[in-house]
């Protein structure tokens, strides 16, 4: 057990340094130019963010529900352990589609705000 834990902290603290020194040697400031920020760039960046935000919302929001399906037909057709077993389910998930709901429909929020 001790020398896995050795083996795991070095490869750590190589994969930490190699990449400490690899940032610090790829770029050379003087090449570095920043692009501008145009309204161009910034309307195509939230375009792209909306998008994204709606899968996100809409495939979180069709798992959800057929999750509850399926849960729901096990309670109906299932024998009292089972139902009992269900309900013990049904209060975690329902939580997490709350959680997943409101995430989502926040930050599309937020971004409407902005937008």
């Amino acid at each position: 057990m001790r020398k896995t834990k050795k083996i795991f902290l070095i490869l750590i603290i190589t994969f930490l340094l190699v990449n400490v020194f690899n940032v610090v040697f790829a770029l050379n400031p003087d090449n570095y130019k920043p692009s501008t920020v145009t309204a161009d760039n910034a309307s195509e960046l939230t375009d792209k963010v909306g998008v994204v935000l709606g899968a996100i919302r809409n495939i979180s929001v069709v798992v959800s529900v057929i999750a509850l399906m399926i849960i729901g037909l096990k309670y109906m057709f299932g024998s009292v352990e089972e139902k009992a077993n269900y309900k013990a389910t049904l209060g975690p998930y329902v939580i997490g589609f709350i959680l997943a709901i409101s995430g989502t429909t926040l930050v599309s929020f937020i971004y409407n705000a902005v937008h």
